[in-house]
């Protein structure tokens, strides 16, 4: 089980964000409230610029969190269905605490995508 317990409901707030993810709580509390946009961010406005049609709202602020916290890259999960589930911030680990985005409760979590999945039996 991750260190912070199973599951964290938006809105985290900063403090525990910054428990878990020392001197980032600001930047990623930002990104989560819509305070910063993830355009401002350099791997976003890579992707951007790759793009035909821009990414969503969403998959922008994922790219962004995953620029902050230094992961590596937003993994997805599917439950049979074309769309994801849920989708993590990759920080190398199956129980290591991240940050998980549920589409279908649209909130964030902070726990490990292990724990998560456990959970909800995805």
């Amino acid at each position: 089980m991750s260190p912070g317990g199973i599951l964290r409901r938006l809105m985290i707030s900063q403090r525990r964000l910054e428990i878990a993810f020392p001197r980032k709580g600001k930047k990623l509390r930002d990104l989560i409230k819509g305070r910063v946009k993830p355009d401002q961010y350099k791997s976003v406005q890579c992707w951007i610029e790759q793009c035909y049609n821009p990414p969503s709202y969403q998959e922008q602020v994922e790219l962004a969190i995953n620029e902050v916290l230094e992961g590596y890259g937003v993994e997805a999960i599917f439950k049979g269905g074309r769309y994801p589930e849920v989708v993590y911030i990759n920080l190398g680990d199956t129980y290591t605490t991240t940050l998980v985005y549920d589409y279908s409760r649209e909130r964030w979590y902070l726990t490990s995508w292990g724990d998560y999945v456990e959970r909800r039996k995805l």
